[in-house]
């Protein structure tokens, strides 16, 4: 019977209409890390053998990655040297022995916090096509509500707002000085600051 739940998961999955199938794999320190621990409060992207230069935006990119919630599952091979990186709070490397895990959700999917796949991707999408569809979401527009539209005070690892597309960010960042000539923050009621 187990198996036949694995098989009408990996269906679903498939068909992009039901759940994230969950799973539990090693980190490349030996601990268990299991998806149900975050689904329903984080927003999971499930990337499937990222490159080293995807990993790295990805850690750069950390701060933005925290104001949307979305924590990034990379699925690597055993013994990958990748698993050792730098870690950051919302990337979590993991090894994935044969593929299984990363055959059931391909190259890159969006889990969004009720826990249904969002998206499907043939590559792993930039943060600017996440933040675009994450905004659309029902879930993301009341957080916004509930929090408020007010400017964050955590400024991201070397300002790289001009990448990311700053007016797309869900909170407008103050940086000081500006890091690119829109000004992303001109609604912002006070002057801009940034975190120490």
């Amino acid at each position: 019977m187990p198996n036949l739940a694995r098989l009408l998961a990996a269906a679903a999955l498939g068909s992009g209409l039901a759940g994230a199938a969950s799973f539990t794999l090693q980190t490349g320190a030996g601990r268990a890390w299991a998806l149900a621990s975050v689904l329903g409060r984080e927003r999971v992207l499930v990337v499937n053998w990222p490159s080293a230069a995807y990993l790295a935006e990805m850690r750069r990119q950390d701060t933005a990655l925290q104001v949307y919630d979305l924590r990034v599952v990379a699925l690597l091979p055993p013994g990958d040297a990748r698993l050792n990186g730098p870690a950051t709070p919302m990337l979590t490397l993991l090894a994935d022995p044969g593929g299984r895990v990363g055959g059931q959700y391909g190259p890159a999917t969006l889990i969004g916090k009720d826990t249904g796949v969002k998206a499907r991707y043939k590559a792993p999408p930039s943060l600017a096509t996440l933040g675009a569809l994450i905004d659309t979401m029902p879930m993301r527009q009341q957080e916004r509500r509930e929090r408020g539209r007010g400017v964050s005070r955590i400024r991201p690892p070397s300002c790289g707002l001009r990448k990311l597309g700053a007016c797309a960010l869900p909170v407008p960042f103050r940086c000081s000085p500006p890091c690119c000539s829109r000004p992303c923050w001109a609604a912002a009621p006070s002057a801009p600051t940034s975190a120490p």
